[in-house]
């Protein structure tokens, strides 16, 4: 059996969910990667320059990204 990541997920919406505690939400989505099909991107958008996302994929290690002010910062889960 070929392994792959799923265009969609089952249990999520086709375009995007919404996340947050308090009364503000989130919008969370997941998408295959442009580079790469199998690789996924799990991103949480804070507001136009402030996102935090999750890269993964077959038998690739999770990454973690920190986007402040549109600077990527690249983290390791263990920073987390």
């Amino acid at each position: 059996m070929e392994r792959k990541c799923p265009l969609f997920l089952k249990e999520w919406p086709h375009d995007s969910i919404m996340y947050g505690r308090f009364g503000t939400k989130y919008p969370v989505t997941y998408n295959l990667s442009n580079d790469d099909p199998n690789e996924f991107i799990i991103c949480v958008r804070h507001s136009i320059d402030d996102r935090f996302y999750v890269k993964g994929g077959i038998d690739r290690e999770l990454q973690v990204f920190v986007i402040l002010d549109s600077d990527k910062i690249k983290k390791r889960l263990n920073d987390y």
